[in-house]
Formats: C-alpha cells, sequence, structure tokens
C-alpha cells in the first residue's frame, strides 16, 4: 500500500512537471510567433483569411508587438469583387492583454496614419440572416485618432479631406460614444457625437451637432442652393423612462426647423409624441423638396404595446404639397382593430422622386388608403392608390389603379386571403422589344394566400393589349427567397 501510494504520488509528481514543461513550451511558442518575423506573417496570413469570405478580401502587412500590447500594422487593404477599395496607413493600438481576461479589449490609443476610401464597397450578394449584432466581448478605448481621412470623388460626388477624434465604451448592456470631425479644407466645419446609452440604468444622452460654413460639405452633397451655411443640432437627456429630445436646422443663421419628441415607458407600452416643423425643404436635396414645399406640421402621438399593438391617437402630416393621416388600433393579440391611414396631394398629386444611377424614378400619387377593422381573428383589410403617372429611365406608365382587399384574416397567426389588382391606362416604353411586350391597356390580378411565413401567390393573371398569361409560386418571409 505505501509503495503504491509513493508510485502514485511520483507519477502526480511527473505528470505535473510534464504539463508545466507543455505549458511552458506552447508560452515560448505563442512568443516566438508573436515576435519573429516568421511569427508576424503566419498571423498576418491567419487574420486576414478569418476577416475575408466570399464578397470581401483583407490583407495586412505582418504585425508587430501582439503580445507587449504595442500593436503596429503598416498596411490594411480591404476588397470586393472589383479589388481593393479601402486602405488603412500606420495603424497603432496601444492595448492591455490582460484586459482579455475580464472579457474586454480595452484600449488606451487607436490611431492610424491615414484612412483612404477610394470608392462605395459594392453591395452585399448574400442575403441577411437576421439575427441581431452582439458584441463577443466588451470594447474600451479612451482615445482614437484619425489625422487623414480620404475620401475619393466615387464616394459622395466630390473628394473630401476629414479627421477624426473619438472614443469608445461599449459593453453588451451599455453603450459610450464620443466623436468630433473636422473638414480640413474648412477649418470651421466640423461635426460631433456624444451617446450615452444605458437600459438598466435607466439613461439615455443624445448628443450631435452639424455646423459648416458656406459651400460645407453637406451643403454641397444635398445640392443647396447657393451653398449656404448650414447648422443641424440634435439634444436629448433623462431616462429612458420619460426621455425627451429636440431637433433643430439653421440655414444661413435663420431656424428652419424646430421639432422636439418625447418617450414615455408606461404600464401598456411605449408613448412616443413627435411634435412641430417648419421649413424642411430648405435643408432636403432635390429628390425630396417637392414633397415638403412650402411650410411642414407634425403632430404624432402614439402607444406602441408590449404585445405588438400600435395606437395612434393623432398621426397628421401636413406640407403644402401633401397631407397624411392615421389614427386607430392595430391590435394582433385578440383585440379590435379600427386602423386607418390616408395620404392625399394637395391641389395635385403628391410628387414622389428617387434618384437612381442613370436617372430617376418618379410617381405621381393622388392618394393612398388604409384600412384595417374587425376583430384579430378575422380581420378585414382594404387598401387603394390612384397614381397619376410612373416613370423610370426609359419607361412610362400613366392612370394606375391598385386596390387590395381581403376578409377574415388571422392576424395572430399570419393567415388569410388577399386579393390585390392593378389596371394601367397607358404605357410608353422606349425599347422596342420590351414595348411589343408591355403595351397598355394593362390588367393584373393576384390572389394572395398568406399562411405563416409563406406567401402564396395562387395563379396571377395578366392581360394586356399584347399578352397575357398566369403565374403562381410561393415566397417564404423568413428566407426571403421564391
Amino acid at each position: 500500500m505505501v509503495s503504491s501510494a509513493r508510485q502514485t504520488g511520483r507519477f502526480g509528481r511527473i505528470a505535473g512537471i510534464v504539463a508545466a514543461s507543455l505549458l511552458a513550451l506552447m508560452v515560448l511558442l505563442i512568443v516566438l510567433v508573436g515576435l519573429l518575423p516568421v511569427g508576424g506573417r503566419l498571423i498576418a496570413g491567419t487574420v486576414a483569411a478569418l476577416a475575408s469570405n466570399e464578397e470581401r478580401t483583407v490583407t495586412l502587412s505582418p504585425p508587430t508587438g501582439i503580445f507587449n500590447g504595442r500593436l503596429r500594422i503598416d498596411t490594411i487593404t480591404v476588397g470586393d469583387r472589383d479589388g481593393t477599395y479601402a486602405t488603412i496607413s500606420d495603424l497603432a493600438v496601444d492595448w492591455s492583454p490582460a484586459s482579455l481576461i475580464r472579457g474586454a479589449f480595452h484600449a488606451s490609443n487607436v490611431s492610424a496614419g491615414r484612412i483612404a476610401l477610394s470608392r462605395k464597397p459594392l453591395p452585399s450578394q448574400t442575403p441577411d440572416d437576421g439575427k441581431p449584432f452582439s458584441l463577443p466581448i466588451a470594447i474600451e478605448v479612451e482615445k482614437l485618432s484619425v489625422p487623414d481621412i480620404a475620401l475619393a470623388e466615387a464616394v459622395l460626388g466630390q473628394p473630401f479631406a476629414l479627421a477624426a477624434t473619438g472614443s469608445i465604451d461599449a459593453h453588451r448592456d451599455q453603450a459610450g460614444l464620443t466623436l468630433e470631425i473636422a473638414n480640413r479644407d474648412q477649418q470651421d466645419a466640423r461635426a460631433s457625437a456624444n451617446l450615452v446609452y444605458a437600459p438598466q440604468d435607466n439613461r439615455l444622452t443624445l448628443e450631435a451637432s452639424v455646423m459648416e460654413p458656406q459651400g460645407g460639405m453637406l451643403a454641397r452633397l444635398a445640392g443647396l442652393p447657393g451653398n449656404p451655411s448650414v447648422e443641424i443640432d440634435l439634444t436629448g437627456a433623462g431616462p429612458l423612462s420619460d426621455w425627451n429630445g429636440r431637433l433643430t436646422g439653421k440655414v444661413n443663421g435663420e431656424e428652419v426647423l424646430a421639432i422636439a419628441g418625447r418617450h414615455q415607458l408606461t404600464k401598456d407600452g411605449h408613448a412616443v409624441t413627435v411634435q412641430g416643423g417648419g421649413t424642411p425643404v430648405e435643408l432636403l436635396p432635390p429628390a425630396l423638396r417637392p414633397l415638403f414645399a412650402g411650410k411642414t406640421r407634425i403632430d404624432i402621438a402614439a402607444l406602441v404595446k408590449t404585445d405588438g399593438g400600435v395606437r395612434i391617437d393623432a398621426g397628421r402630416v401636413e406640407t403644402d404639397t401633401l397631407t397624411l393621416n392615421a389614427a386607430g388600433a392595430f391590435d394582433p393579440t385578440g383585440g379590435t382593430n379600427d386602423l386607418s391611414a390616408t395620404l392625399s396631394g394637395v391641389n395635385g398629386p403628391a410628387d414622389f422622386r428617387l434618384p437612381l444611377e442613370n436617372g430617376e424614378a418618379r410617381a405621381l400619387i393622388r392618394s393612398l388608403t388604409l384600412s384595417l377593422s374587425g376583430p384579430s381573428q378575422a380581420a378585414t383589410l382594404s387598401a387603394a392608390a390612384t397614381v397619376d403617372s410612373v416613370t423610370l429611365p426609359g419607361i412610362g406608365l400613366n392612370g394606375i389603379q391598385i386596390g387590395a382587399h381581403g376578409e377574415k384574416i388571422d392576424l395572430a397567426n399570419s393567415r388569410g386571403r388577399i386579393l390585390a389588382d392593378m389596371t394601367i391606362a397607358a404605357s410608353d416604353i422606349s425599347d422596342e422589344n420590351l414595348a411589343r411586350l408591355v403595351r397598355a391597356p394593362i390588367k393584373l390580378t393576384v390572389p394572395l394566400a398568406l399562411s405563416g411565413d409563406t406567401l402564396a401567390i395562387e395563379s396571377a393573371g395578366l392581360e394586356s393589349a399584347a399578352i397575357g398569361g398566369s403565374l403562381s409560386g410561393t415566397y417564404g418571409l423568413a428566407a426571403k427567397t421564391f
């Protein structure tokens, strides 16, 4: 028994020595990988491979100072299918490796000598999985500095030279951010932001401002006539349960926008009010100006319930060219629905415009109506639209009527049938081949069946002066695929 105990003790000591030796070798290996040039190249290749995917290519030069808290990388590039579009030079990160033990990345300084963006990245071809983003660890950066940010003309339509400083304090349950951006070509042009979001402490602080002299970046990007001086301020503070905020805008020193908002947490849900107005047309790009011509008046009071329902006590937006009204309740969980909404043009149709790469999309909408009534297990839905015209590059459609109606719709379980239809009185298409196929008058009838996450098209019918036919299929609402 004694001999056996001695052997066991000896074996334990040997095992301990072996484990300690292996641990020492692992530490030595990690240090060598981090300090030797070949190790830096290995780490650079590994990190680049992890950061890259089918749509994004990341490369970086061999890093130094990985484990001593003074990380340095000469160059990082980011590219897509069309090649490199972003380059980060002279990245320096002074951080504490020991902070990882408490689940945080803590850096006293993160800086880059230069960030150059030559163009916008290509749109992603990968469907969004819908999962919310969550930080794996806390991010704490005491000082963030980029003295040279170069935006090429392809990014915003003209080149800009900026500089940025700030700090980051982001945890899973709260977030803090400070940011200062300066235009290096205009010393008086600045933008700043200060955000503290701490729901566990029932606190939200939001301060943001943009101040530019005449000929500033914002005025030029928005295409404001005469490139006036612009000031925009957003302020808000207080507990999340009773938070107040205010948005103001000035052009050439004159106030053109003043909107006040309030959020209150009640026993039934989140109560939100928004009131104010002005002449925001003086701050808007050309595509939005027709909708907000003249004076704008906003009066909204709504309750977003904890069970998913919404009650609108006031919902009115008025400009000199359109009126939007909404009122009533949407209750998918067993109550009664009486929601209604209307949009109508003033002295003619409302002029909606959307800039495109090769022109502009435009819709002259005379009226829109929507109503939802009845119990949530058997609700009635009705919608209608009168559109004078829709124009796209090379395509013109006129005299458009759209309608939809459904009865006995189960809102709680997303089940029911809706019949939608559309007629087009006249068409003008420049492409001869397309014009032979699409020729008004056109009538489209689409029976829809909603069942949970699936929307089925049950033999949609097309009648026109050129062709006719039918189409059936299903669309996955969750997967967003046919």
